[in-house]
């Protein structure tokens, strides 16, 4: 933690959960102080404990998810696994946790409990409604490939997938879709990272955005 966002937290008279295990920034502290009623993160607590993180997220398709956050289990007192589920906006996280509470949502078979996250999460920034966890890179196929694309991404960043994929396209082009388990520090940086290698390498046949 910086000086000056240790000075923030302090004069914020903010505490912030014990169980937090991320970065305490400037993000931290301003969720510290999200109101309850603004709250888009909730628990979801009793997949099995060999549920991927992209099978976590396909019990939530009805709105776009911000941020993934898988808990591992820890028997005994946790022998499932956990994820929290954090959305871009109060009313879709309200719709997953009805659907939720009303027993709509299972995964494999597995009852799932649904709480509103303690590591409370502010509604998503105009700018990041314009992003996504997801990246698309296309250019030529001999230009391109998953592997390459990760490795220069593994060369510059610490990041976890939740898919990734290469698809052929027409007058042998490559798509390359890479998924993430958020926004922050995680698809934006790999954004940037990836335009950087782009601009440096004049590669202007290729093209990168977030999917949506």
């Amino acid at each position: 933690m910086s000086p000056d966002t240790s000075r923030k937290l302090i004069g914020s008279e903010l505490s912030i959960n014990p169980n937090y295990k991320g970065e305490i920034n400037d993000h931290a502290i301003q969720n510290a102080s999200c109101p309850p009623w603004k709250n888009c993160s909730v628990h979801v607590e009793g997949f099995s404990p060999y549920e991927s993180r992209k099978e976590m997220l396909s019990i939530a398709r009805h709105a776009r998810v911000a941020a993934l956050n898988r808990n591992d289990p820890h028997p005994p007192r946790f022998p499932m696994a956990a994820s929290g589920f954090t959305f871009f906006d109060r009313t879709s996280a309200q719709n997953f946790m009805q659907l939720g509470l009303l027993g709509m949502v299972s995964a494999h078979g597995y009852p799932l409990t649904f709480r509103w996250n303690k590591n409370k999460v502010r509604p998503a920034t105009r700018e990041e409604y314009r992003q996504s966890r997801t990246l698309l890179i296309e250019g030529p196929g001999k230009m391109i490939s998953r592997e390459k694309i990760l490795n220069i991404l593994a060369d510059n960043l610490t990041f976890n997938l939740v898919d990734s994929e290469e698809i052929y396209v027409e007058n042998e082009r490559t798509l390359i879709r890479l998924e993430f388990i958020q926004i922050r520090g995680q698809s934006r940086p790999a954004m940037k990272c990836i335009c950087v290698y782009v601009h440096t390498k004049r590669l202007v046949s290729l093209t990168v955005d977030y999917a949506f």
